[in-house]
């Protein structure tokens, strides 16, 4: 039997420890949060408009206007950190904006008092403000 002593260079795997705590995988698990976030308040918002619509008074005004604001605080997050690049993101945030307008606009209009600007615009600027996020969270 011939035996050999190779010198053989295996890949090893990046640590798990490491990869956690990558700013890029910081960066998807905020980004995933958020969107959480928006579709619970999302939830919360066409639940209150269609008891509305039933004829079913205001049930709970703090309740609402903590969900618009849930909404509308993921929402400016999401575009901070460059992370409304996709329709789907965009379909989510457009929809927010629609509901929480419907439902207690004042909250809204104070963290966006203009109109959301269109998916391509979000575009433009996604990567750079992603990459300014990134770079922040590698900083800390």
């Amino acid at each position: 039997m011939n035996t050999h002593n190779v010198n053989v260079n295996t890949a090893t795997p990046e640590s798990p420890k490491t990869w956690v705590k990558s700013p890029s995988f910081l960066w998807l698990g905020r980004r995933d949060g958020l969107l959480i976030t928006l579709a619970k308040a999302e939830g919360d918002l066409m639940t209150y408009l269609a008891l509305s619509r039933a004829g079913v008074s205001r049930l709970d005004d703090e309740a609402l206007s903590i969900s618009v604001t849930a909404a509308a605080d993921a929402v400016r997050d999401l575009e901070d950190m460059g992370a409304v690049s996709a329709a789907d993101v965009y379909q989510m945030i457009y929809s927010a904006e629609a509901l929480s307008l419907a439902a207690f606009p004042e909250f809204w209009l104070e963290t966006h008092p203009e109109p959301l600007p269109a998916l391509e615009d979000y575009c433009r600027v996604s990567q750079e403000n992603r990459t300014r996020y990134i770079a922040r969270m590698a900083e800390r």
